[in-house]
């Protein structure tokens, strides 16, 4: 089971339109989060939950 932070996570990438999502959890407490952009990019980051929450509710990435 995932946090319900990481559900909520996933849930705003779906509604901006990213595709091919995977959110794996690392024994440090980090999140890789790994997913295609509507244009097609390939987006990998490692994220933490305080990252996910204070991500703008407008996915973007840097």
């Amino acid at each position: 089971m995932q946090r319900n932070e990481v559900k909520a996570f996933r849930q705003r990438l779906v509604r901006a339109g990213f595709t091919d999502i995977c959110i794996y959890e690392q024994f440090t407490g980090d999140y890789i989060v790994s997913c295609r952009s509507s244009t097609g990019d390939r987006i990998n980051k490692v994220m933490t939950i305080a990252k996910m929450n204070n991500t703008p509710r407008v996915v973007w990435f840097d």
